[in-house]
């Protein structure tokens, strides 16, 4: 999607992406946020983010999808 490219690319090329960076910030509050540059940025595999919440690889898969959507909504 286009969410996801637009976050590869932010991690990928500086993080100077200032609509990305607002939409990070309005899921600041969200337990799951880090897992979004942990994805990203780090390279986090599903299972490694899975091992890192203590869930199982089913939550963090929904989790990220919720997180992007709630992005996809701030770029709006």
């Amino acid at each position: 999607t286009e969410v996801v490219a637009r976050l590869r690319d932010f991690y990928a090329n500086g993080e100077n992406d200032a609509e990305i960076k607002n939409a990070l910030q309005s899921i600041d509050g969200d337990p799951y946020a880090r897992l979004i540059p942990l994805y990203f940025s780090y390279k986090y595999t599903n299972e490694k983010l899975a091992e890192h919440y203590n869930v199982e690889v089913s939550t963090i898969s929904r989790n990220k999808r919720r997180l992007c959507l709630l992005i996809y909504d701030a770029l709006q």
